[in-house]
Order: C-alpha cells, then sequence, then structure tokens
C-alpha cells in the first residue's frame, strides 16, 4: 500500500515535470534563438561596414527583441537606440496606404475613386482616359503608369509647402502606360495617393497620420521634416557623411521614424488591425492590403507578391509585406509574414547592404519547413524560344544603365537561367526561384512582342541587336578616337600652317574631334553621376550651378555638333579625302545615335536643377 502510494506520487510528479519542461523548453530554445541571432547581428554591423543599426523583432504578435548597435554618428560616436530616429523614405507608403483603408472602411473613399474625382485641379495627361481612368488602387498598387520624378525634381525642397502645391510643383503629369497595366514604382503615385487620403480626410495629411494612426499607436516621437536631432548618413562606402535629403516626396522621404515605434505599425498588421487593444482596422481591410488587384502579374496567376501600398519580400519559406526606402545616406526596411505572425523593423545609417533582414527573417521562419515545389518537366523547345534580353518597356528616366535589364537563357530539362538565377518550370507556366517560396516569373506577350513578368514588374524582350549595339557602339568609338589621336598632331600642324584649305577645310577635321571630345565628355560626366551618392548628386547637380549648366548646355552641343560633323563630311568640297569625308560623317553618325539614346533617357537638354 505504501509502495503504491509512493509510486503514484512520483508517476504524478514526473508528469507534472514533463508538463513543465514542455512549457519551458520553446521559451528556452527562443532565447537560445535569439542570443545567437543577437550576436549574428553584431557580427554584421563590422562584416556590413555599418556604422549604426537599429533593429526590432516581433513574434506572435509581440517585440521580443529590440536593439541598437553601432553609432548613429561617427563623429560624436553617439550610440544607436531603439528611439534613434532615421529618415524611412519609400518605407512610409504603408501608412498613406493603412490610412486609405481607414477611410475606405467609413465610406469616405473608395479605392476605385478616379484621381480627378478628388484631385481635380491636377493635369494629368492620360491617352487612355476613356477607358482607364487613373484612379487610388493603381496609385497605391504601383500600376498608375505615372513617370519616375527626374533628378531635378528629386532636388527639389519644398519644405513649408502644403501637400497640394508640391503636387502642382512636379506638374504636368503623364501617363507612360495604361492604368493598372504594368507595376513601376513613382514617388508621384505615392504623392498623388497621399493627396487623395488628405481630400478625403478632411485634413492636412501629416495631421490626419498623426490623428488616426500615431496617436492610437502611442508613437509621439515619429517627425514629417528635419528631425533635428537623429541618425547622419553616411555613403556606399560607410565613410562619407552625406547631406540629408531634401524636404519633398512628401509624405515619403520627409517622415523620420524609430525602430521602436514604426514596429508598432508593424504590430498593427501581425495582429490583423489591433495593436494593444486598439482596433483600427478590420481584419478583412488588412487582408486586402496584403493583395494586388491590378497589374500584369494578377492577369497570370501569380501568387501575390505585392499589396496595395506594400512590397512584397519572397523568402525561401514564405512571403514577407512591408516597405523600403533609401533617404539622405539612411535606410529603412520593415516587414511582416501574416502566416506567422512575426515581423521586424530593420534601420541602418549607411547606402550599403545590411545582412540584418536575412538574419533576422531565416530567425522568424527557423520552425518552418521548406514548402513543396510543383516542378514539372519543361518544354526545351519552348523555353529556348523564351530567350534573349528583357528590359523595361520604356527607358528609365535621368541616368542609362540603371534600368532592370535580364538576359533569359534556356537550360536542360527546360528550366531558365533568369539573371544568372535558376528557374524551375512548375505549373501554370510559372518559374520558381529555388529559394522562393512561392513562382515569381510567368512570361506574356505585350504590344505584340515577348514579354516577362519577374518579381511584379513587366519587362519586354528586347530585338537581337539590342545585345551587341553597345559593343559596336564602342567599337566604332574606339576606331574613330584612336584615328583621332594618331592624325590630331598633323591636322593642328597643317592648319597653322595653311595647308588644309586645299584639303576641304579646317572645319572638316575640327568639327569632328569637337564632336568626339563633347562625346567623351558628356559620357564620363554622366558616368561620375553615376558614381555618386543620391544625397550628394542632388546636391551637386540639383541646384542651379555651373556644374548643372555646364551639363545642361554641353547636352545640347553635343547632338549639335554630330550634326554639323555628318553635314560637313556629306557636303565637303573639292579637294577633300574620301577617307576624311567618310570619318566626318562616322562621327556624326557615331554621335547622333548615342545622343539619341541619351535622350530616350531624359538626358539631352535636362535642366537638373528644375
Amino acid at each position: 500500500m505504501g509502495f503504491g502510494f509512493v509510486s503514484g506520487w512520483l508517476l504524478k510528479a514526473l508528469a507534472a515535470l514533463v508538463v513543465v519542461c514542455l512549457g519551458l523548453c520553446p521559451a528556452v530554445a527562443q532565447d537560445q534563438a535569439l542570443s545567437a541571432l543577437d550576436r549574428a547581428l553584431t557580427g554584421s554591423l563590422a562584416e556590413d561596414r555599418l556604422p549604426g543599426l537599429a533593429i526590432a523583432v516581433i513574434e506572435n504578435g509581440e517585440v521580443v527583441h529590440l536593439k541598437g548597435y553601432g553609432v548613429s554618428d561617427r563623429g560624436q560616436k553617439s550610440p544607436v537606440e531603439p528611439g534613434t530616429l532615421f529618415g524611412i523614405g519609400e518605407a512610409g507608403a504603408g501608412l498613406t496606404a493603412l490610412g486609405a483603408m481607414m477611410l475606405v472602411e467609413e465610406g469616405r473613399l473608395k479605392l476605385d475613386t478616379p484621381l480627378a474625382a478628388l484631385v481635380p485641379e491636377v493635369p494629368v495627361r492620360n491617352p487612355f482616359d476613356q477607358d482607364h481612368a487613373l484612379r487610388l488602387v493603381h496609385l497605391l498598387e504601383q500600376t498608375s503608369g505615372l513617370r519616375e520624378l527626374t533628378l531635378g525634381q528629386r532636388a527639389v525642397s519644398t519644405r513649408g509647402h502644403a501637400l497640394a502645391d508640391t503636387v502642382q510643383r512636379f506638374a504636368p503629369y503623364r501617363l507612360e502606360s495604361a492604368p493598372g497595366a504594368i507595376r513601376e514604382r513613382s514617388q508621384v503615385a505615392l504623392l498623388l495617393a497621399a493627396l487623395m487620403v488628405e481630400r478625403a480626410g478632411g485634413q492636412a495629411y501629416e495631421d490626419f497620420i498623426r490623428a488616426r494612426l500615431f496617436s492610437p499607436l502611442d508613437i509621439q516621437s515619429a517627425v514629417f521634416g528635419d528631425p533635428g536631432a537623429g541618425a547622419s548618413g553616411y555613403g556606399r562606402d560607410g565613410e562619407t557623411p552625406l547631406p540629408p535629403g531634401p524636404m519633398s516626396h512628401r509624405p515619403g522621404l520627409n517622415l523620420h521614424m524609430s525602430a521602436q515605434e514604426l514596429a508598432k505599425v508593424v504590430q498593427l498588421l501581425v495582429n490583423r488591425g489591433v495593436n494593444n487593444g486598439v482596433a483600427l482596422l478590420q481584419p478583412q481591410s488588412i487582408e486586402r492590403l496584403e493583395r494586388m488587384e491590378t497589374g500584369p502579374a494578377l492577369a497570370l496567376g501569380l501568387p501575390p507578391a505585392d499589396g496595395l501600398g506594400l512590397s512584397g519580400f519572397v523568402h525561401e519559406k514564405t512571403v514577407f509585406f512591408g516597405g523600403r526606402g533609401t533617404v539622405g545616406g539612411t535606410r529603412a526596411v520593415w516587414a511582416y509574414a501574416p502566416d506567422l505572425r512575426a515581423g521586424y523593423v530593420v534601420m541602418t545609417n549607411a547606402l550599403r547592404p545590411s545582412q540584418a533582414p536575412l538574419l533576422i527573417e531565416r530567425y522568424l521562419t527557423r520552425n518552418l519547413a521548406l514548402p513543396r515545389r510543383d516542378t514539372v518537366e519543361g518544354d526545351p523547345v519552348s523555353s529556348r524560344n523564351l530567350e534573349g534580353l528583357y528590359a523595361p518597356h520604356k527607358p528609365a528616366m535621368v541616368l542609362p544603365g540603371t534600368e532592370s535589364r535580364v538576359t533569359v537563357e534556356a537550360v536542360e530539362g527546360g528550366d531558365l537561367m533568369i539573371g544568372g538565377v535558376l528557374y524551375a518550370a512548375v505549373a501554370n507556366g510559372h518559374y520558381q526561384r529555388q529559394d522562393a517560396a512561392v513562382p515569381t516569373a510567368a512570361f506574356t506577350m505585350w504590344k505584340g512582342r515577348r514579354a516577362l513578368v519577374l518579381d511584379g514588374a513587366l519587362l519586354v524582350r528586347q530585338p537581337p541587336q539590342a545585345a551587341w549595339t553597345p559593343a559596336i557602339l564602342f567599337a566604332a568609338y574606339s576606331v574613330l578616337a584612336l584615328f583621332t589621336l594618331i592624325r590630331l598632331t598633323y591636322w593642328v600642324y597643317a592648319g597653322f600652317v595653311g595647308r588644309l584649305a586645299a584639303q576641304g577645310g579646317a572645319g572638316l577635321r575640327y568639327v569632328p574631334v569637337l564632336a568626339l571630345a563633347g562625346l567623351t565628355a558628356l559620357w564620363v560626366f554622366i558616368t561620375y553621376m553615376q558614381g555618386l551618392d543620391e544625397p550628394v548628386r542632388l546636391a551637386l547637380f540639383g541646384r542651379e550651378t555651373y556644374r548643372s549648366w555646364g551639363f545642361y548646355l554641353g547636352s545640347l552641343l553635343v547632338p549639335f555638333l554630330g550634326f554639323l560633323s555628318f553635314w560637313r563630311g556629306l557636303t565637303a568640297g573639292y579637294g577633300a579625302s574620301a577617307v576624311i569625308r567618310l570619318y566626318a560623317m562616322a562621327v556624326g553618325i557615331l554621335v547622333l545615335v548615342v545622343s539619341a539614346a541619351l535622350a530616350e533617357h531624359g538626358l539631352i537638354g535636362l535642366m537638373t536643377w528644375r
């Protein structure tokens, strides 16, 4: 009897101990994983050569890790704290979408409300207006068809101006594609969406966001405009201080927040519209933020990898939604995974890539299994028919070479190499990376041409000559430049002693030399601009200075000299050798062809300060 009592008591105690262990083990495992993440983040700071880093990690709707690493200012050695302010740039687009959905729930706004209904005074040239009105949903889903701001517009400071004045200052606007057809990021779209929220909300955009979003979430330190104090921005080397970005692009680039307070917005989304007992949105509204209802990816049946005002980050195990932005040398990334009820905020103060987002994503998905991929046997013949160079349907504004260009190559088994990354053929004609949870690529036709939808963006296959045209132009330039260098000394001497008058004149030689020299200087100048960090580029060329005027006048002079060179070669009189005439015409053709390409990027006659 005694033995039975004792053994029964031991069994109960053992069972209780097992229950306690089962409850504690996940917590212990989480603590160990968080400690490992903290060590990895500390190490990544030095590896990435970042001055500072602020992060927030959310699990099960709660902040489980909130910390600053490094310094906010290399000179003063001020430590980064969770409350340190960073510029968030385009990462603020999600706030506009949240505000819009609040008004939609109240019946004061609709996602299909045309822009002209609320903002009739803003001139938008829309050749598609009869069938495709520009609506709020297009602005928030970045399928508006509006072109991005130019270099000069991005440099404009609108400090002290109302949002409506800022929008008018960048007008008139023009649609490059039908609304809803193509997904292309545009600050203009975010400006116009914010203005629609302002009109429907009945108060200034900043006041609306403070009252309807920041105040209920107890966000107190967020600043629209100059923060006064905050993280200093540094360039791509992590060392060079950068000037703060211009106070334009409201309501995006002028908002500064801390990781601690931006995490409250992430919690609101993770908890389906509720944070700390405060219900700001219905779950259905949060779900609407996490899907797109316009754009090419929807038409092809690709899984949602972007949303309404939110960007999608496709991880190997799941899909995160959120935003990222850069301004004045600071970067902000925030994201959350609805199926995990988890998310994060990462803020850095240098224009360098950081491992932090990937490290945190791996931590949050540590218990998830890799999703099953429904790979299929691809058709090698069909895959070869998809090969080629794909680029945006319209050249990117401001600087050539910055637009997304990818090469598609067929590999064994019918799979594809897209931009050097292997994509496997899966169901429904889609293609999926090995490190992606969902398919992100598919092919379609656009205006009679083969097109690739990649990560939501539409890229059009270029003609075969597009791949080798740059090489041919460079070879032609090299030959002409070498010929010029060989003959230049003689031409200068012959011109000085008057021998060229009987050989077609000095202009037949000197004009091509000037055209070629001008083209060289223009390209060197553009390459120099490309190498600058954005804040420095805006500071140097975004205002009226001798540099910006020099670029403007030089960009007009170069094609003029190219035409003049061709004309002199074509009309050269008696005594001019055929070789020199061909040389002058070849230089003229080369300069005009390159100038035409630069004009497509908006670089010929560009007043960068306007």
